[in-house]
């Protein structure tokens, strides 16, 4: 009996989970990994390869858009650092995620941005702009 639950609030668990928006529309999305490094790839010649590998899947007659990222989304890796904002007081920094992503990341992920900051590649979300931004918004 216990088992015969414990399966029901599995399956019940995962049907809400099907119900939640992840912020992108996961709809017609292929995602996978690769690891130039394995093949000894390195540097200038990994970065190469992204663009090519790019170039070449949006070729592909029935490929809408292409890009990339460090990590996939919804994956449970991250990457983080530590910012403040110049001429700020080093304690009032703030931690931060980051994922590094190619040209039309957004677009491809029908990843909409209500608000950004953006310089080189940084996208601040929006839930971080009031408390970093107070005066700019």
């Amino acid at each position: 009996m216990v088992v015969l639950v414990g399966a029901g609030l599995v399956v019940r668990t995962l049907q809400n989970l099907r119900d939640v928006d992840p912020g992108f529309d996961t709809s017609n999305i292929l995602n996978f990994r690769i690891n130039p490094e394995l093949t000894g790839y390195k540097g200038a010649r990994v970065d190469m390869l992204y663009r090519n590998l790019q170039s070449r899947l949006s070729g592909i007659p029935s490929v809408k858009s292409v890009s990339y990222s460090s990590v996939p989304l919804l994956g449970g890796w991250q990457q983080g650092t530590k910012f403040h904002l110049p001429g700020a007081p080093e304690e009032s920094g703030a931690d931060s995620e980051f994922l590094r992503v190619g040209s039309d990341f957004f677009a491809t992920m029908r990843m909409p941005l209500l608000k950004a900051a953006i310089s080189r590649l940084r996208i601040l979300q929006r839930p971080l702009l009031p408390r970093q931004f107070p005066r700019q918004l």
